[in-house]
């Protein structure tokens, strides 16, 4: 007869080894940290330190309040906290939309300098445009090192610093969501990047320049048509809490049509072709509109027609092809509507590396009209700016039309600048749209 078997009791907890298994979690938290700092340290320094220097150079120029800050937002400030939301946007000096105008009122509830908090929304969208830049620039070269090396460059670029943290102006504000609507063009987030380009014209009119892009994505089968009413449902929406706060959809729907008259004179401080040519605005005003309807026009039906294929390089030329051929074409351009042109010229620094005296022409050109404005200083002549922005917007359209039609331009370095592209770009072109069947998506 078998013996029962006691069940044996728990053992009591080893005494001596509790200590090492209390410690074990900081062992392997350190051994985590030590193999961070050994594979990326050196690139967390670099990036750290190079961040810390973009900030500081912000920081330097805080202290300037121009005369846009101190007679125009400020002022607009004044008008919104003592007569309220809607007359101090529609029946004061305002005349911007009012996606800003609710940064306006938003540092008016705040206990701090109203200047310091518009500037500071304006840094705030210089780093998001450069995340965003960055991650376009990496899905081309699939490069972090050229990633952050573009980051840092427009971090530190002259018409960016000048625009935002010195004259405290809202150009960035707009081209941040362009930037994020490249980004999620490319991460075929359709319906975000529509909404993104709703949001940036919301903001300022300018953004329309990169409108051209959403037609050619749709009519090529890349972009779903429906995905185009999140534009409007976008700019509506932000419409909506001006509305809430007294101010009619008319006066609101009208805001852009009472901008499109305001300013005379062919270029104001913009290095455009009018920079070349006689101050005979009741002639070159509407020829030069409607030259300018023109040009843009053709280029869509180019880039539509092309056979090339549609791959990140592709967006990347034609993004900045679009946002530097209008504002150089069309007359009562001010200094500050280039700036999409600026900021995408250093990405395509960074992915097309030949083409680098492209940024420095175009952001050089850019800095003599803000030194104009801003310094009173003209290092030198408009004329040579603007024919430095011309020449760098004609290379920039011929080498989109080289790429899309290679046999019609049989010049002996052909392909030069695509070698500078690694191979890895290939993958990264846009898939066919599930609703098109597999038709009509493998050209650009």
């Amino acid at each position: 007869m078998s013996q029962d078997t006691q069940p044996s009791e728990p053992s009591e907890p080893n005494e001596p080894n509790e200590p090492a298994a209390k410690t074990a979690p900081t062992g392997t938290l350190f051994r985590t940290l030590v193999s961070f700092v050994r594979n990326y340290g050196l690139a967390f320094l670099f990036v750290s330190t190079g961040l810390a220097l973009t900030l500081l150079i912000r920081i330097k120029a805080l202290d300037y309040i121009g005369g846009d800050m101190k007679n125009g937002f400020l002022v607009w400030c004044a008008d919104i906290e003592n007569k309220g939301f809607a007359k101090g946007l529609i029946g004061g000096d305002c005349n911007y939309n009012p996606a800003y105008v609710y940064v306006l009122w938003f540092a008016t509830k705040l206990p701090f300098n109203r200047a310091l908090v518009i500037k500071a929304f304006t840094i705030l969208c210089d780093y998001v445009c450069a995340a965003a830049l960055a991650w376009v620039v990496f899905r081309v070269c699939r490069s972090k090192l050229r990633a952050m090396l573009m980051a840092l460059a427009l971090l530190i670029g002259p018409t960016v610093v000048f625009n935002g943290a010195l004259w405290g102006q809202c150009d960035m504000v707009y081209t941040a969501p362009l930037a994020l609507a490249l980004a999620a063009r490319l991460e075929r987030r359709y319906y975000l990047a529509a909404a993104l380009f709703g949001l940036a014209i919301s903001v300022k009119l300018q953004a329309v320049f990169l409108f051209p892009l959403l037609g050619i994505w749709v009519i090529r089968r890349e972009l779903p048509l429906r995905a185009i009413l999140m534009v409007p449902a976008t700019f509506l929406a932000a419409l909506v809490p001006a509305w809430l706060a007294g101010c009619s959809w008319v006066d609101l729907l009208m805001i852009y049509p009472r901008q499109a008259g305001q300013y005379s004179g062919l270029t104001l401080n913009a290095p455009t072709i009018f920079g070349l040519l006689p101050d005979e605005e009741a002639w070159f005003g509407p020829f030069g509109f409607w030259f300018a309807v023109a040009a843009v026009f053709m280029m869509f039906v180019a880039c539509l027609y092309a056979r090339a294929r549609t791959t990140a390089t592709v967006v990347v030329r034609e993004a900045i092809v679009f946002a530097s051929l209008a504002p150089f074409l069309l007359p009562h351009m001010h200094e500050r509507y280039l700036f999409v042109a600026d900021v995408l010229s250093v990405v395509y620094a960074f992915v097309f590396p030949r083409r680098l005296w492209i940024a420095i022409a175009v952001i050089a050109a850019s800095l003599v009209g803000y030194a104009s404005f801003l310094f009173n200083k003209t290092p030198i002549s408009l004329t040579v700016a603007s024919a430095m922005m011309g020449l760098a917007v004609v290379v920039l359209a011929v080498d989109l039309l080289r790429h899309h039609y290679p046999r019609a331009f049989r010049f002996p370095q052909d392909g030069d600048e695509e070698a500078l592209v690694p191979d890895s770009e290939e993958t990264v072109g846009f898939p066919q749209h599930p609703h098109t069947g597999g038709k009509g998506m493998a050209t650009a």
